[in-house]
């Protein structure tokens, strides 16, 4: 229970409960719980001592009903990473846990992007989850060989409790070239970033390639590269002592493809 309102990061801090009368704990440190919410997320974080409730239940009741109301999901699955990678004629998914809880599978769902728009999610496979666990866990590879070349395809997990309960990761996009030529762009690391983060990303053949980075209004902020490459895997770097704290998204074109990440900056 010895702990201060932290209101670093995004979005906005407040202060969910405290302590009235907590033995043993001075009058500044009487804070147990903190409610953030931003545009993406709405988190609870805790620190409770239980001697100092006479009905634990209601404190914890009370956080799933501000989850509920603010739109959250309560899923047991602390998912770290997860990428998506074309080689050659197929493409690869592996992902990461660092934790779960009671957890039941993962289903894999893409979709096609087009000119004409995006096509509607679809289940291409499932994999057990461990159920539990509390240290990191791999999974994959997932190897998706129903593609076609030339085609850019939109794939997420769909992370499912053996209650039923479940939530959506987020959406990687690879695209595979009509020539057979594949570009792929790997998340930024770290992620969020403070100073400078790396991206990795990979050519199969020649190409004209710029990589940019747009603030949250559409505005370009930075130009990491652009220019002429062979095939090879490369890395550009993104110094983000200049920009602001928010919500970033990095553009990579390669000849006619384009492929976006995106990227938090917190100070």
């Amino acid at each position: 229970g010895l702990m201060n309102i932290w209101d670093a990061g995004e979005g906005t801090a407040r202060l969910a409960y405290y302590y009235s009368n907590p033995t043993n704990v001075s009058s500044n440190n009487k804070i147990m719980s903190i409610a953030s919410s931003t545009l993406r997320t709405n988190v609870v974080n805790f620190g409770i001592d239980w001697r100092h409730f006479g009905n634990l239940e209601f404190v914890l009741r009370s956080v799933l009903d501000f989850a509920a109301t603010n739109g959250g999901t309560i899923v047991p699955v602390e998912l770290l990473s997860f990428d998506a990678n074309a080689l050659n004629n197929r493409v690869e998914l592996v992902w990461a846990t660092s934790s779960e809880t009671e957890s039941s599978r993962f289903d894999i769902e893409r979709a096609e992007s087009a000119k004409s728009g995006v096509s509607t999610f679809d289940k291409v496979g499932e994999v057990p989850a461990v159920g539990n666990s509390s240290v990191i866990t791999n999974y994959g590879p997932f190897v998706d060989r129903d593609v076609v070349l030339g085609n850019t395809y939109i794939y997420r997990l769909k992370m499912i409790d053996k209650d039923g309960q479940f939530d959506y990761s987020d959406e990687k996009v690879v695209t595979l070239t009509s020539e057979g030529a594949v570009v792929t762009l790997g998340e930024a690391r770290p992620n969020p970033v403070n100073t400078v983060s790396t991206i990795e990303y990979s050519l199969t053949s020649e190409m004209n390639v710029t990589i940019k980075v747009y603030d949250i209004t559409g505005k370009e902020v930075a130009m990491l590269f652009n220019g002429n490459l062979a095939a090879g895997n490369y890395t550009a770097k993104l110094n983000a002592s200049s920009l602001v704290n928010g919500v970033y998204t990095v553009v990579l074109t390669a000849n006619n493809v384009t492929l976006t990440k995106q990227i938090t900056v917190s100070k």
